[in-house]
C-alpha cells in the first residue's frame, strides 16, 4: 500500500513540475513576442511626428536643424553618423543597432533606442535612431506587463489546485476511507457482526487489499456459520442419543439382571431373554451407525467412491439381501418387474445403505404382513428407483420435514419405535451426492412412495 501511495504521489509531482515548466516555458515564448511588438508599436506612435518631420527635412538634413521631441541620429547602412543630436559623441553604431523596426535598452534600461529607416527614391539609404525615455513607452502602452504575467500565474494556480486535488482524492478517498471502513468492519467482526461489508471497490493495490478483506470475512462468516450449525447439531445429536439409547439399554440391563439374579432358569427362557438381549444391541449398533454417518454428513467427510456398474446385476445382488431381512420381519417384499441393464456410475455400499435406509424406516412403519414394493424406471440421463409400502403413512403437514434430521417427533419416539430419525437425512445427502434427487409423497393410513433418482 505505502510503494503505491509514494508511487502516485511521486507522478503526480513529476506531472506537476513538467506542466509548470512547459506553461511557463511556452508562456513565456508567447509572451515575450508580444511584449517586443507591443515595445515596437508603442515606439512607432511615440516617434511617429518626429519621423515625418525628419522625412520632410531629409534632402537638406546637413544644413537643417528639425525640431523634435526626441533626439536621434542618422547613419548610413555602413553605421557611420551623418547627423546626431545626441549628447553621447560616437562616429560609428554597432551592427545591432542599425537593424529598423527594432528596439533594444540601454543606459540601465532607463531609455530605450529604437530605430526606423529612412526612404529615399524607393530605396533605405539612412536609418534614424530614436533615443525614447522608458517612462514615455510606460505611459502610451499602461502597465500591460503585469497582464503578461497575470494568464500564466493563473493557469499555474489552477494547475497547482488540480494536482493538489488529485493528492488529497489519493489519500482521504483511496486511503483512508478503505482504511476507515476496515477498521469498522474489523470492529463488526470483533462483535460478532460479519455482515459489514467494504464499500471500497477500486483498483490497485488498495483495492486488491480491500478484496482480501472482503473474502476474509466473507471465509470468518461461513466458518462462524458452520460452527454454530455443528454446535447445534451437537446439542440435538447428544439430546437424542440420551433419549434413543436409554430404552434399550435399559431393556439390556433388565434381561440381564433377569439372568443373572434367577429370575429365569430354564433353558428356553435364558435363550428368549438373551435373542432379546442381541435383538436390542443392533438396535443400539445402528443407531450409532446412523449418528456416525450423520456425523460424517455434517461435516462433509462422508466418502463417496464412485464405479461405473450394470443396473440389473447390482440390484439383483442388493435386493438378494435386503428381501431376507423383509420377509424375516414378517413382511411381503414385491420387486414389481424388470429391473433395466443400464450403464451407471455409483457408490454401490452407498446407495445400499440409501436403500436399507428407506426399506428400515418402511418396515417400521407396517403392520406385520405388511407389503413393501421396490419397482425401477429408466430414464433419459439414468435411472428411477420407487419404494412403496402400505403402512400408516406421514400426515401432509409433516411431508416438508421428512429429510430433517432427527425427524420423528416426540409422537412416534412415544410409541418405543426404535431408531434415530437420521435415516432419510442421510439417504438424501448420499443421493446428492450423486448428483440425484430424492422424493417422498405419503398420505396418511395410505402408505408412502419414496423415489430418488440415479444419473448415468
Amino acid at each position: 500500500m505505502n510503494k503505491h501511495v509514494k508511487n502516485t504521489v511521486t507522478k503526480l509531482l513529476i506531472l506537476l513540475i513538467t506542466l509548470i515548466v512547459v506553461l511557463v516555458g511556452s508562456l513565456f515564448i508567447i509572451f515575450k513576442d508580444d511584449y517586443f511588438k507591443d515595445i515596437v508599436n508603442s515606439c512607432r506612435v511615440i516617434v511617429s511626428e518626429d519621423l515625418i518631420n525628419i522625412s520632410k527635412a531629409y534632402e537638406d538634413y546637413e544644413e537643417t536643424n528639425v525640431e523634435t521631441i526626441y533626439t536621434y541620429t542618422i547613419v548610413n547602412l555602413d553605421g557611420k553618423i551623418i547627423k546626431t543630436i545626441e549628447d553621447e559623441k560616437r562616429y560609428y553604431i554597432p551592427l545591432n543597432e542599425l537593424s529598423f523596426d527594432n528596439w533594444y535598452e540601454v543606459n540601465n534600461k532607463q531609455v530605450v533606442r529604437y530605430s526606423a529607416p529612412l526612404i529615399r527614391e524607393g530605396e533605405i539609404k539612412e536609418i534614424v535612431i530614436f533615443t525614447i525615455p522608458k517612462d514615455d513607452i510606460l505611459k502610451i502602452r499602461g502597465d500591460r506587463r503585469g497582464f503578461i504575467w497575470y494568464i500564466p500565474s493563473i493557469l499555474i494556480f489552477l494547475a497547482i489546485m488540480f494536482i493538489i486535488h488529485k493528492i488529497y482524492r489519493i489519500i482521504n478517498v483511496d486511503i483512508l476511507v478503505p482504511i476507515n471502513e476496515m477498521h469498522n468492519s474489523a470492529m463488526e467482526i470483533l462483535k460478532g457482526n460479519y455482515f459489514e461489508k467494504i464499500k471500497y471497490d477500486y483498483q490497485g493495490e488498495i483495492g486488491e487489499f480491500s478484496h482480501d478483506f472482503e473474502r476474509m470475512r466473507d471465509s470468518l462468516k461461513v466458518s462462524r456459520e458452520r460452527e454454530e450449525t455443528l454446535k447445534k447439531a451437537e446439542k440435538e445429536l447428544l439430546a437424542c442419543i440420551s433419549h434413543d439409547l436409554k430404552t434399550p439399554i435399559s431393556n439390556i440391563s433388565g434381561y440381564c439382571e433377569g439372568i443373572l439374579d434367577g429370575v429365569v432358569k430354564e433353558e428356553n427362557q435364558i435363550k428368549r431373554y438373551a435373542g432379546i438381549i442381541l435383538k436390542k444391541s443392533k438396535v443400539l449398533t445402528k443407531l450409532l451407525d446412523d449418528m456416525l454417518e450423520f456425523s460424517k454428513a455434517e461435516i462433509n467427510q462422508m466418502s463417496i467412491k464412485k464405479q461405473e456398474v450394470y443396473s440389473m446385476e447390482f440390484f439383483k445382488g442388493l435386493l438378494d439381501e435386503i428381501s431376507m431381512d423383509v420377509i424375516s420381519s414378517g413382511r411381503e417384499f414385491i420387486i414389481n418387474g424388470e429391473i433395466p441393464n443400464l450403464l451407471i456410475n455409483l457408490d454401490g455400499d452407498r446407495i445400499g445403505q440409501v436403500l436399507n435406509n428407506i426399506i428400515s424406516n418402511s418396515i417400521k412403519y407396517t403392520s406385520d404382513k405388511g407389503i413393501i414394493t421396490i419397482s425401477f424406471k429408466k430414464l433419459k440421463d439414468g435411472l428411477e428407483v420407487s419404494l412403496n409400502d402400505d403402512g400408516v403413512g406421514i400426515a401432509s403437514e409433516e411431508l416438508p420435514f421428512v429429510f430433517n434430521k432427527f425427524y420423528r417427533g416426540e409422537k412416534h419416539r412415544n410409541q418405543n419405535i426404535p431408531g434415530s430419525g437420521l435415516g432419510l437425512s442421510i439417504a438424501k445427502y448420499i443421493i446428492e451426492m450423486h448428483k440425484g434427487n430424492i422424493e417422498v409423497r405419503s398420505y396418511k393410513e395410505k402408505g408412502t412412495i419414496v423415489t430418488f433418482g440415479i444419473n448415468n
